[in-house]
C-alpha cells in the first residue's frame, strides 16, 4: 500500500490500512483534495513522539500520562510523586533506550 491515501480510500480500506499501520509499522498519510490532513502511525511511534515533546518541554507530565498508559488502560492518573508514577517514569525511560 502506498504511504498516502485519500480520505475516501482510507474510509473504504480502513481494515487494510489499520493492519499496515498497527502490525506492519507503516506510516500512512490521509489526504483530502490532495492536501495532507493526518497521519496514522503505530502506538509505539506515537509514544516516542510524546517522549520527545516531553524532553523538549512542550508536553507536561499529566498530558503524557493521559496520552499513554492512563488512556489505554482507562486508569486514573496517579499523583506525580506516587510509587505508580515513579514506576511509569522508569518504564518510559527504559522504553527510550
Amino acid at each position: 500500500m502506498k504511504s498516502s491515501v485519500s480520505a475516501t480510500e482510507a474510509k473504504q480500506n480502513f481494515g487494510k490500512i489499520f493492519s499496515k499501520v498497527a502490525f506492519g509499522k507503516e506510516h500512512i498519510t490521509v489526504e483530502k483534495q490532495k492536501k495532507p490532513l493526518m497521519v496514522m502511525i503505530p502506538m509505539d511511534d506515537y509514544e516516542e513522539y510524546l517522549l520527545i515533546k516531553l524532553q523538549k518541554g512542550k508536553l507536561g507530565y499529566r498530558e503524557l500520562l493521559k496520552a499513554t498508559n492512563a488512556f489505554r488502560e482507562r486508569q486514573p492518573i496517579p499523583p506525580k510523586d506516587s510509587p505508580d508514577s515513579v514506576q511509569l517514569i522508569r518504564e518510559i525511560r527504559h522504553h527510550e533506550r
